[in-house]
């Protein structure tokens, strides 16, 4: 595709394309057309709505988001001089992706969770239909994104036990399909349930949580198995 603001037959094309992808887009969402703004990338569309802020308002966000909002709310003077305070969990968890990415474990970080989930077969047992499932969690949260004062609001007012268990009850699908597939491989169950319940037993040590104590536990176990097989 052309640069649609070059005037060369490429760039009328894409011109011509983008408008189009507009109009029925502006159609859908029963928008303006000239209120959908098309960006390059995820960073991009970020660093708009920030600048968009108008002076004086309020931004809520929270320490584990991506660094292009990090970024361009320090520039726009949120957080004082150190800027908006980040999370270890967003270091532990990537550096965590990073090395176990080549063992098949990539979805650790916490912008991959709602992708795992939406590309799993629970969104739908044909493979090439599972987009569905991200038009419907992206449709989610524009919704959620209009009525967030109001969601937000009603979340405070639950028990935090209540809210617990909902999220519990959403993610049990996602829960018991890796749990099968940890403990189909007779070698590494063991450690595949030490990972789970250390996991789940919410310890911290150092400060840090026990997503990352229930990796270092199920190692561990993988560890002293094959010590056992190779000294037997």
């Amino acid at each position: 595709m052309g640069n649609p603001s070059s005037l060369h037959a490429e760039g009328r094309e894409a011109r011509n394309a983008l408008d189009t992808a507009r109009e029925r887009i502006a159609g859908v969402l029963g928008i303006p057309r000239r209120a959908l703004i098309f960006v390059g990338s995820g960073s991009e569309a970020n660093s708009q709505v920030v600048q968009s802020v108008p002076d004086g308002g309020h931004v809520i966000t929270s320490t584990i988001e991506h660094s292009c909002v990090r970024n361009a709310l320090r520039a726009a003077g949120y957080g004082g001089p150190a800027g908006v305070p980040i999370s270890r969990l967003i270091t532990l968890t990537g550096l965590t992706t990073l090395v176990l990415a080549p063992f098949g474990a990539f979805s650790l970080g916490f912008g991959a969770i709602t992708a795992a989930i939406c590309l799993g077969p629970e969104a739908h047992e044909d493979r090439h239909k599972r987009y569905t499932a991200a038009m419907f969690c992206g449709a989610l949260y524009l919704l959620i994104a209009f009525l967030g004062a109001a969601v937000s609001g009603l979340l405070s007012a639950f028990p935090k036990e209540l809210v617990a268990a909902i999220a519990g009850i959403a993610l049990l699908g996602t829960i018991a399909n890796a749990m099968a597939q940890a403990l189909q491989d007779e070698a590494g169950r063991e450690a595949a349930i030490i990972t789970f319940l250390v996991t789940l037993s919410g310890v911290v040590i150092v400060g840090v949580r026990s997503a990352f104590w229930g990796v270092v536990a199920g190692g561990a176990a993988i560890a002293v198995q094959q010590y056992k097989r190779r000294t037997t």
